[in-house]
C-alpha cells in the first residue's frame, strides 16, 4: 500500500507512518526501528520489512516534473516518501511478524 498525498487515499493522520513506528518500538519497549541507507527495509526487533516494490518503481519511473511538483506541493524528497512507505509496511506487518517475536 502506498501513502498518498492527496485524494482518496491520502494519510490523514496526524503521525507519519516513521513517527508511529518509532512510538510504538518504544511503547513495547523495543529498540527503535533502524533503516538502511537507502530506506528501501528497516529493521526492528530482529525482523526486516521492506519498502513495497511499487513505491520504489514510482520515485525511480516517474517523469521528473511530475516528481518534483509532487514534492514541491506536498514538501517531502523521494528518500522521504520511500522511508514513510517502508514505515507504513512495517507497521502492515507488525501483527504477524513482532508479535510472534514478543
Amino acid at each position: 500500500m502506498l501513502i498518498s498525498s492527496a485524494g482518496y487515499n491520502a494519510w490523514r493522520d496526524t503521525k507519519k507512518p516513521t513517527t508511529i513506528l518509532s512510538d510504538l518500538c518504544q511503547t513495547s519497549k523495543m529498540s527503535l526501528p533502524v533503516y538502511t541507507e537507502n530506506f528501501h527495509s528497516v529493521k526492528v526487533a530482529d525482523q526486516h520489512f521492506t519498502c513495497d516494490p511499487a513505491c520504489i518503481e514510482f520515485v525511480t519511473t516517474t517523469k521528473t516534473s511530475t516528481l518534483m511538483l509532487h514534492r514541491k506541493v506536498h514538501h517531502e524528497s523521494p528518500e522521504e516518501y520511500i522511508q514513510q512507505n517502508t514505515a507504513l509496511g512495517a507497521l502492515h506487518a507488525w501483527g504477524r511478524k513482532i508479535n510472534q517475536v514478543i
